[in-house]
């Protein structure tokens, strides 16, 4: 077998639902109102398209990340998971976990890593046990706190008793759909955020004399240079490009991406007669920019 195929683990991010049903307000729209259910076997069929269609049934092991909406909501979400681990597969969850044991232990056999968002009106015996859970399985768990204006001390007491337990805890200041920070935030918020003194404040800018303001400017903001470019001169345009095989993203409504720069079309994954890409592609792009990219597509040289 062709060395590659050993090698590369193909990662697939998949929102497969913009559904949940808890309401959080701070939570933005596209994770909450857009549950697009379909038919099972339509999620089957992407799945084995996806793990076995032409030349990506040679890669040996998948990684595939499932996120929502919320999705154990997702009706049946433990046979598609179970459909994912017919090929060897790492899998892991973002999940708020829901309110009960029975939403979990339905799928835990299937998961390798979780990301669970804890919500301060969430049961804390439910936290608990999937702490336990997961420790027990051996299962990779983050802990997601979503930091509340007006509930800061709240949250930052949940966050350092819960890395006190060695987990691996994550504070998230809100953002908006531009992905900016929420003006809602106090400063006796980012104090106790920041682990400050309540009571601090920025120390006022000095006063300077006009003249030696004008002479004490900084200079103008540098301009930052890929160093990966040297003349000007297309370093990818034409060269094979595996965007879509290496890296797979689906949105709640079954549209895919390989790339931040789109440079190829991917289309719907439940489109008739859709198939993966399972081969590289003539790169259009003069320069390829972006990190994410970098981390996940082999980027022509």
């Amino acid at each position: 077998m062709d060395k590659y195929f050993v090698m590369i683990v193909p990662k697939i991010i998949w929102q497969i639902s913009g559904g949940c049903t808890h309401e959080c307000w701070y939570c933005l729209p596209k994770y909450r109102n857009n549950p697009n259910y379909r038919h099972l076997d339509d999620y089957l069929k992407v799945i084995n398209l996806i793990q076995n269609h032409g030349e990506r049934s040679k890669f040996t092991k998948f990684s595939w990340k499932f996120k929502g909406g919320e999705p154990l909501q997702f009706p049946n979400f433990n046979i598609i998971l179970r459909e994912v681990k017919s090929k060897e597969s790492q899998v892991a969850l973002e999940t708020s976990g829901e309110d009960n044991w029975f939403n979990i232990l339905e799928i835990i056999e299937f998961l390798d890593r979780v990301e669970l968002t804890h919500h301060y009106w969430q049961n804390e015996s439910v936290l608990n046990y999937i702490i336990d859970l997961t420790k027990e399985r051996s299962i990779d768990l983050k802990i997601k706190i979503p930091m509340l204006p007006g509930k800061m001390r709240d949250c930052v007491d949940k966050a350092d008793s819960l890395k006190a337990q060695g987990i691996n805890v994550e504070e998230q200041l809100l953002s908006d759909e531009y992905n900016q920070t929420i003006s809602n935030y106090s400063l006796l918020d980012y104090n106790i955020y920041y682990r400050r003194p309540e009571d601090w404040a920025p120390p006022p800018p000095p006063s300077l004399e006009p003249e030696a303001a004008v002479n004490s400017m900084p200079p103008s903001t540098p301009v930052w240079v890929d160093p990966r470019i040297d003349d000007g001169a297309p370093k990818y345009t034409g060269k094979p490009c595996y965007a879509g095989v290496d890296y797979l993203y689906i949105d709640s409504k079954g549209f895919a991406s390989g790339s931040d720069c789109g440079g190829r079309m991917i289309d719907n994954v439940f489109s008739d007669g859709w198939t993966p890409p399972d081969m590289p592609f003539p790169c259009p792009m003069l320069f390829c920019r972006s990190h994410n990219d970098y981390q996940n597509i082999r980027i022509p040289k």
